[in-house]
């Protein structure tokens, strides 16, 4: 099955011992018609989750999918969903290999998810529940395999790799 032709589901539910299992998945994309691919998942110390994924849009000159990255967090002890919140605006989220976003959560439970686009690596925070602006970090090339790592403090670790450029078109 092509990844990007499916909705995303969160298998949400705590694994309390080696024998217990996980709760149904949940759909967390929601989004008939429109293929999403490319999740990462990240938890933070209230226990919520915080997922990331991209909505495919768009095709680029190489005939490769394109679009924008959605985030939504849940309540994993709940098992709830919030509503999904698109955090790029370009349509032009794209990696050749796939991986083209990454999420990681703080001490502080502050959420960073770094993506690529339009030959950009793009970064963006949540503190206190409010998103910041978008911050670029890099122009220039095709880049690919975004990810990100913060320590309990918020440092903030990327790495990710550059290639030649490829344009996205909507």
């Amino acid at each position: 099955m092509d990844p990007r032709r499916s909705a995303l589901c969160l298998a949400v539910g705590l694994i309390l011992s080696a024998g217990a299992a996980a709760a149904q998945p949940l759909n967390i994309s929601n989004s008939p018609g429109i293929p999403s691919g490319e999740p990462q998942i990240a938890a933070d110390s209230l226990g919520n989750a915080h997922a990331v994924w991209v909505e495919f849009t768009g095709i680029n000159q190489m005939g490769h999918p394109c679009g924008d990255v959605y985030y939504v967090m849940g309540d994993l002890g709940a098992l709830q969903l919030g509503t999904p919140v698109k955090v790029s605006a370009s349509g032009a989220v794209f990696s050749d290999n796939q991986e083209s976003v990454s999420v990681a959560v703080d001490g502080g439970n502050r959420v960073y998810i770094v993506w690529v686009e339009w030959g950009q690596v793009v970064l963006r925070i949540k503190d206190g529940g409010a998103w910041g602006n978008p911050i670029v970090i890099d122009s220039g090339k095709l880049y690919e395999t975004p990810r990100i790592a913060v320590s309990a403090e918020g440092d903030i670790y990327l790495i990710y790799r550059n290639n030649e450029f490829h344009v996205c078109a909507r």
